[in-house]
């Protein structure tokens, strides 16, 4: 026999914050994102690559350790 647990709803509609049961942006019943022409979304993007390429140009975070040479 099992049970079946009761439907959690969603918290956070408004945050950025993520529930374990978050259908995401524009599932049924959830907030509808706005709309966008292209020219909003070329902008966007173009920025979003900008970015990309200013962050391929960095010093990586990780880096491995070097081990030490013993004489």
């Amino acid at each position: 026999m099992s049970t079946s647990e009761p439907f959690l709803p969603i918290k956070n509609a408004h945050a950025d914050a993520i529930d374990a049961a978050d259908p995401g942006l524009g599932a049924p019943g959830t907030i509808i994102p706005p709309e966008r022409d292209e020219a909003e979304l070329s902008a966007a993007e173009q920025a979003f690559e900008e970015r990309m390429d200013q962050e391929r140009e960095r010093e990586p975070l990780f880096r491995p350790p070097v081990p030490k040479q013993h004489d």
